[in-house]
C-alpha cells in the first residue's frame, strides 16, 4: 500500500515509506526458507553489483562525510534482496491479480491528483505532493501499463477496467505536460497492443482501446482548451526535436539548459573517466561553463543548473558521477529485469510484457529525471521489477488445481 498508494498520494514520502517497510523486512533473511528462493537469482546479485559499482567511487571522491549521504539515494538496489525474498511467497494468479489491481488504483489516484490540480486549482502543469510533473506522469505511466497485465488474469467483466490503465497514463501525461514521458509511453503503447492481440479475440479490444483513447483526448481538448495548456507543451516535442536536429536556436529554456548540461556532462566524464566526480560534484562540474542568464530566476544559468540534484540523463549522470564504473552500473540495471523473466509458463507473456515496459520506459525517460521526487523513479523501477517477477509465477496450488481440472476432464471423457 505504501508503494502503490503512498507514492501517488504523497510522492517521495510514500516512496520513503515503502523503503522503510523493506528495511524492516531485512531480518527475515535470517530464515532459511526465505533465503532459499534467492539461490540462482542472478538479477538480485546484478542489482547488488550495480549498487557497489555506482556508489563505490562516491567514497573515493568524497571530500567530507556529508558527501557519503548520496549513497543512500540508491539504497533500494540493496533492498531488492528482501523485496524478492518476501514477494516469492505470494506468487500465483490471486496475488498477480492483486498487483494489477493495486497498479490500477495507483494510476487512478494519480489521475485524480492531476485533474484536481489542472482543472480545479488551474495549475499550469499537474504535479503531486513531493512529486514534480515529470515524476507524477512517469509513475502513472508505469502503474497504468503494468495494470493492463491483469486483463487476461481472470474472466470477470471487471477485467475491462484494466484497459483503462494505459488510457489513464495518456491523460495524465497530457495534464502534466511531460514531453519525456510522452516519448517513453509511445513504445509502451505498442507493447500493450501486442500483448492484447496475442490472445484469441484480443484484437477487438485493441481497436476499442484506441477508439476510447482518441475520444477521451478529443473530449479534453473540447472541454477547456485554456485549462489544459499542458497539452500544448507535451505536443510541442516534435518541433523541439526538429530544431535540435537542424541546429536551429531553441527557444524553450528547459530544453536548451538540458542540452548544455549534457555537453558539460560529457566533458566532466573525460576529465575523470575512471571514478567520476561523485554525485555531490558531478552536476556542478558539468554546469560550470553553461552560458547565459535566466531572467526568470535572476541567476546565471550555470549557478542555477549547479543546484540541480542530477543530470536529467541517466547514462551521462552515472558516467559523470562514477566514471566507467557508473556506466557499468547503468548497464547492469537495465539488464537485471531480463534475467528475472525465467522460463516459459502461464505467466511468461505477462512477465515479458512488464519487463519490456519497465526497461524501455526507464531507458527513454530515465530513473532520476526530476529536480525533486527523483527517488520515486529509482524505487519504482527496482521494487516493481522484483515484485512482479516474483509474484507473476505459477503457484503450487494453482498447479494442483489445474491438475484436478485435467483429471476431472479425463474422467468425464472416459
Amino acid at each position: 500500500m505504501a508503494f502503490f498508494i503512498g507514492q501517488p498520494l504523497f510522492g517521495s514520502y510514500g516512496s520513503a515509506a515503502a523503503l522503510i517497510m523493506w528495511i524492516l523486512a531485512l531480518p527475515l533473511l535470517f530464515f532459511k526458507d526465505v533465503r532459499a528462493g534467492l539461490a540462482g537469482r542472478k538479477a538480485i546479485w546484478m542489482f547488488l553489483l550495480a549498487y557497489l559499482l555506482l556508489v563505490g567511487p562516491f567514497f573515493i571522491t568524497a571530500t567530507e562525510p556529508h558527501d557519503l549521504i548520496y549513497a543512500f539515494n540508491f539504497i533500494v538496489f540493496l533492498l531488492a534482496v528482501p523485496a524478492f525474498a518476501v514477494a516469492q511467497f505470494f506468487k500465483g494468479e490471486k496475488w498477480s491479480l492483486m498487483i494489477a489491481f493495486l497498479s490500477l488504483a495507483g494510476a487512478v489516484l494519480c489521475l485524480l491528483i492531476a485533474g484536481v490540480g489542472v482543472l480545479g486549482f488551474e495549475f499550469k502543469r499537474a504535479g503531486g505532493i513531493m512529486s514534480n510533473p515529470n515524476m507524477l506522469a512517469q509513475v502513472t505511466t508505469t502503474f497504468g501499463f503494468v495494470a493492463l497485465s491483469g486483463f487476461y488474469l481472470f474472466d470477470s467483466r471487471w477485467r475491462f477496467l484494466f484497459l483503462g490503465g494505459p488510457i489513464i497514463a495518456g491523460v495524465v501525461i497530457m495534464l502534466a505536460g511531460s514531453r519525456g514521458v510522452l516519448v517513453s509511453a509511445m513504445p509502451l503503447a505498442v507493447f500493450a497492443l501486442i500483448f492484447l492481440a496475442l490472445r484469441r479475440g484480443g484484437r477487438r479490444w485493441v481497436y476499442a482501446g484506441v477508439a476510447v483513447a482518441a475520444i477521451l483526448v478529443g473530449s479534453l481538448l473540447v472541454v477547456d482548451r485554456d485549462a489544459l495548456t499542458p497539452i500544448k507543451r507535451a505536443m510541442s516535442l516534435p518541433q523541439v526535436v526538429t530544431n535540435v536536429i537542424e541546429g536551429k536556436p531553441i527557444r524553450d529554456w528547459s530544453t536548451s539548459m538540458r542540452i548544455e548540461l549534457y555537453k558539460g556532462a560529457v566533458r566532466a566524464f573525460w576529465e575523470s573517466p575512471i571514478i567520476g566526480h561523485g554525485w555531490q560534484n558531478a552536476v556542478r562540474v558539468a554546469a560550470r561553463d553553461i552560458p547565459g542568464q535566466s531572467n526568470r530566476y535572476r541567476l546565471s544559468n550555470a549557478k542555477l543548473a549547479a543546484r540541480w540534484p542530477n543530470m536529467h540523463n541517466d547514462p551521462l549522470g552515472f558516467a559523470a558521477a562514477s566514471g566507467v564504473f557508473g556506466i557499468a552500473s547503468y548497464i547492469l540495471l537495465l539488464a537485471a529485469p531480463f534475467a528475472l523473466i525465467g522460463r516459459r509458463d502461464a505467466f511468461f507473456v505477462h512477465r515479458l510484457y512488464i519487463v519490456l515496459c519497465l526497461v524501455t520506459s526507464t531507458f527513454i525517460h530515465g530513473l532520476i529525471d526530476a529536480p525533486f521526487g527523483h527517488d520515486m523513479g529509482v524505487n519504482t523501477y527496482t521494487l516493481l521489477t522484483v515484485i512482479v517477477m516474483a509474484v507473476f509465477r505459477k503457484d503450487s496450488q494453482d498447479k494442483g488445481a489445474e491438475n484436478q481440472d485435467r483429471t476431472a476432464s479425463a474422467a468425464q471423457t472416459a
